[in-house]
C-alpha cells in the first residue's frame, strides 16, 4: 500500500512537473510573441514616420523614398500612398499628386474632405474637369468639411460644369453659391458670363 501511495504521489508530482514545464513553455512562447510584436510594429511604422517627418521639414524626395519603402513591405499602404501624394503635391507634380491619393482612397483611406479638395486641385490643374466633379460631390459629402472648404468646392464646381459646357447646372450652382455667399463678387463675375450663353 505505502509503494502505491508513493506511486501515485510519484505520478501526480511528474504530471505536475509536466504541467509546470508546458506553462512554462507557454509563457517563454507568449512573450516571445509579444517581444516580436513590439520589435514588427516599431520596424514596421519606421517608414511611415520617417516619411511623415521629412515631408513636415519640406524634404519631398527623402518622404517618397520613405513612402515607396513602406509601400513596398506592405505596411501602411493607403497612408504611405497619401504620403507620397501629399509630397508631390508640394513639388507642384499635380499628375502624380492626384494618383497617389486617388489611390491612397482606392486602398483604404477615407475620402476626407481635405483629400477630396487636394484631388480636386491637381485634377483642374490638368483641365480634368469631368473627374474633379466626381472628386467635388465626394468632397461635399464628406464629413470635417469647413465653412471655407465648402465654399472653395461649390466655386470649383461651377467652374467645372463652365469648363465641361454644361451650362444649365453652372448656372444653377452659380445661382445657389451666391444666394449662399453673397459677398463672393466673384462668382457674380461668373454668373453674368453664364447668363450670356
Amino acid at each position: 500500500m505505502a509503494k502505491a501511495r508513493k506511486k501515485r504521489k510519484s505520478s501526480k508530482r511528474r504530471r505536475h512537473d509536466r504541467i509546470a514545464i508546458l506553462l512554462r513553455i507557454i509563457i517563454v512562447l507568449l512573450l516571445a510573441f509579444i517581444i516580436g510584436m513590439i520589435v514588427w510594429f516599431a520596424l514596421h511604422d519606421r517608414d511611415v514616420r520617417s516619411g511623415v517627418n521629412a515631408l513636415k521639414k519640406g524634404n519631398y524626395d527623402e518622404a517618397i523614398s520613405c513612402f515607396d519603402t513602406s509601400i513596398a513591405a506592405g505596411e501602411d499602404v493607403a497612408e504611405s500612398h497619401r504620403g507620397k501624394g501629399l509630397a508631390y503635391y508640394e513639388q507642384k507634380k499635380y499628375k502624380e499628386a492626384a494618383e497617389e491619393l486617388i489611390t491612397s482612397v482606392d486602398k483604404g483611406a477615407e475620402p476626407t474632405a481635405q483629400v477630396c479638395s487636394l484631388i480636386v486641385n491637381c485634377l483642374m490643374q490638368q483641365e480634368q474637369y469631368e473627374e474633379s466633379l466626381e472628386w467635388l460631390q465626394k468632397g461635399l459629402e464628406a464629413e470635417g468639411l469647413s465653412y471655407e472648404m465648402k465654399k472653395q468646392m461649390r466655386y470649383q464646381t461651377v467652374i467645372c460644369y463652365e469648363k465641361t459646357a454644361q451650362w444649365e447646372q453652372a448656372k444653377e450652382c452659380a445661382q445657389e453659391y451666391i444666394a449662399d455667399y453673397p459677398e463672393d463678387d466673384k462668382m457674380d463675375r461668373e454668373y453674368k458670363f453664364l447668363e450670356s450663353r
